[in-house]
């Protein structure tokens, strides 16, 4: 047993030198792999980063002047008298499949934020073969030119300018922080 812990020392006091010579070398390069593995997975989250965010502004440019005329329609302001009820749900209805369609792309956050913009501006769920309908008081709507009686079931009560603001306000938010941008 002795013999061989003398040739291992034998060994191990020749090959020092030349260990100690090229072990700087070896870590560096041991070194310089891994962190070139983590700068690729890195570089690959970036991509994926930058996909998810081209993929996130396309469908927001989509979506966007369809969102702002639900909310004009409904607050009555800038060319709401230019609209019918009908084209707001058609709106309604297009906007939820973008989001719906890309919804893997956006944060839950975001998502509560446009439910909760599209329950303040329409009620839904109100049975079989029935539209949604639009949350706003009718009356300031029936006197439109071109208005057709039958729309006054296309609107429900319970409208709120300030949590129609709210939420509008609380959905852009949302979609800025999904861009980075506060």
């Amino acid at each position: 047993m002795s013999e061989y812990f003398t040739l291992t020392f034998k060994f191990l006091k020749e090959i020092a030198p030349t260990v100690s010579l090229y072990s700087p070398l070896i870590i560096t390069f041991i070194a310089g792999l891994w962190i070139n593995r983590r700068l690729e997975r890195y570089k690959a989250k970036l991509l994926v980063d930058q996909s998810v965010i081209k993929r996130r502004a396309d469908t927001y440019f989509k979506i966007k002047d369809d969102l702002n005329t639900i909310y004009i329609y409904i607050k009555r302001v800038g060319g709401w008298r230019d609209l019918t009820p009908e084209k707001v749900i058609e709106l309604k209805r297009k906007v939820d499949k973008e989001i719906y369609c890309t919804k893997p792309f956006w944060s839950k956050e975001l998502i509560n934020k446009y439910l909760d913009f599209m329950n303040v501006c329409f009620k839904t769920n109100r049975g079989h073969g029935r539209d949604a309908a639009i949350i706003a008081d009718v009356t300031k709507y029936n006197d439109l030119p071109g208005w057709d009686g039958n729309s006054n079931e296309l609107f429900s009560d319970g409208f709120s300018e300030e949590e129609l603001d709210k939420s509008y306000e609380l959905l852009l938010n949302a979609f800025s922080r999904e861009f980075g941008v506060e």
